[in-house]
């Protein structure tokens, strides 16, 4: 064999082996638990946040990672600030929570799968006898780059799911 085939071999070894090294360091280290039906017992909530009358309940997710630059923390602030301002007596009684969820910690894993979450992402769910009956991903929040344009979006869709 002529030495650059066998250099190309080996440098296309080495390649293919780094890979698989990659790939199997990794990997997950056990199968991320599926929650078949999302209740509110499997919701983010503590215990002590959820409602003991709350027949129906909307909750308004942000989901993030480890890692949040200056808009990610801002969409939070002002999707928070929206529904504190805006939604005090559904609050109150305890009808509407805000809670923001790191993906990243072993206990959150599921929500990625979930709600198929790719990146910080704002949801919006809406729980009946404390089941899960709808959602939506609220994308749009990354499309304004107002605050007032980010809030109206907000409020619009929590406004939609207390009504339903």
């Amino acid at each position: 064999m002529k030495p650059k085939k066998v250099l190309g071999f080996f440098l296309l070894a080495y390649v293919v082996f780094s890979l698989f090294a990659v790939i199997v360091k990794n990997r997950p280290k056990e199968p991320i638990k599926r929650n078949p039906e999302r209740t509110l017992s499997n919701a983010g909530l503590k215990e002590s946040e959820i409602p003991h009358d709350a027949k129906n309940l909307v909750i308004v997710y942000y989901f993030h990672g480890y890692r949040r630059c200056y808009s990610c923390l801002e969409a939070e602030r002002v999707a928070r600030e929206t529904v504190q301002r805006y939604f005090k007596d559904e609050i109150a009684k305890g009808r509407l929570r805000f809670v923001s969820i790191n993906v990243e910690e072993p206990e959150n894993e599921h929500f990625i799968h979930d709600y198929q979450i790719t990146a910080q992402t704002l949801v919006v769910a809406k729980f009946v006898n404390g089941r899960q009956v709808d959602y939506r991903k609220v994308d749009e929040i990354w499309m304004f780059p107002s605050t007032e344009d980010r809030a109206n979006v907000v409020r619009e869709v929590v406004s939609k799911f207390l009504k339903e």
